[in-house]
């Protein structure tokens, strides 16, 4: 009887062992994690250490094994390194942060860059905050460079300002392509060449496309005066919505010949155009066309509108013309 009593002792407090620690093991395995499943973790890259830098530290071409190593599983904040004067062509597929593109969050263009590579930046879907406060030298940006990729139904909308610099010089097809989520573009590039003529490359190509969202356009700064209007600058078509419905011209200058064909043209949008600030000689050649603007007021300096500037805008109610004015061009309001 005691060895039989001697062994269900033994059992039970076998089974009394076996089930603390199932439990622990329980316990531990239940533990709250420190960040949510859904939630990242953000990390700052902004050491040379995690920079794929070539061409003797001019070119900054993607994420080194440390950044990698870094970036893994996190978002991503990238501050490119002063004296890269140049940052590098990515392709189609994830441009040059590769697997790494769409942890980026926030990215900082120094004051030394002069050039952004086709594709750079290509899949970038949620970028927030692109700074080029201080890229006082970049002159190029180049095709899909900051195109999100996303495509159909599915929406980039974590980025909703984009500030091109006054030193821009050219800006490629798509290169800020399907940022659907974007409600202010400060367009402060000085002299910059024209823009493609097919809708669908048009560098803000579907800008505030998502629904709901208005697109506000300044075009020049207190401190930064645009001296040319690129042709079809945010031209539209049926096919390829955007939001722009507010254009403020903060500080232009435009001379004749200077204002591009159908800069505007087919914005379904737009509805307010602020000319007050800024002096001009001429409205180009189907500037406005196609657009839901109401009411207009000339502005004085004007001696030419010109054709089809406003043709197509069913929903205009008045203008009000200045006593300078000389010129009306064909089809101008028809």
């Amino acid at each position: 009887m005691a060895s039989l009593f001697k062994k269900l002792t033994t059992v039970f407090l076998a089974v009394t062992a076996a089930l603390c620690l199932a439990t622990g093991i329980l316990f531990t395995v239940q533990k709250t994690p420190a960040f949510a499943e859904d939630e990242k973790q953000t990390v700052n890259l902004d050491d040379a250490k995690y920079f794929n830098l070539v061409d003797e530290n001019k070119t900054f071409a993607g994420l080194s094994d440390a950044g990698k190593e870094a970036a893994e599983g996190k978002n991503i904040t990238i501050s490119i390194p002063s004296g890269v004067t140049k940052i590098a062509a990515g392709t189609n597929i994830a441009g040059i942060l590769e697997n790494y593109s769409s942890a980026l969050v926030e990215l900082v263009i120094p004051s030394s860059v002069v050039e952004i590579g086709n594709y750079a930046f290509y899949g970038s879907t949620n970028l927030v905050t692109l700074d080029t406060s201080n890229a006082t030298a970049l002159k190029n940006i180049g095709e899909h460079s900051f195109d999100s990729g996303a495509t159909g139904s599915a929406y980039s909308v974590s980025l909703k300002s984009i500030t091109v610099p006054e030193s821009v010089m050219a800006i490629g097809n798509n290169a800020f392509a399907n940022r659907t989520g974007l409600t202010e573009i400060n367009f402060y590039a000085t002299n910059c060449a024209d823009f493609s003529a097919n809708a669908a490359e048009n560098p803000f190509y579907k800008a505030g496309y998502s629904a709901n969202v208005a697109v506000a356009v300044n075009i020049g700064s207190n401190s930064a005066q645009v001296l040319q209007i690129p042709a079809n600058m945010f031209k539209n078509d049926s096919q390829r919505s955007n939001g722009i419905a507010v254009v403020n011209f903060v500080n232009a200058n435009i001379a004749e010949g200077k204002f591009g064909v159908d800069a505007f043209n087919g914005c379904r949008q737009l509805t307010i155009v602020n000319f007050a600030s800024s002096t001009f000689k001429e409205i180009g050649n189907g500037a406005f066309n196609g657009t839901a603007i109401e009411t207009v007021t000339i502005p004085s300096g004007v001696d030419k509108i010109g054709e089809r500037a406003f043709q197509g805008n069913t929903t205009l109610k008045a203008v009000t013309f200045n006593e300078g004015l000389k010129t009306i061009g064909n089809s101008a309001f028809n």
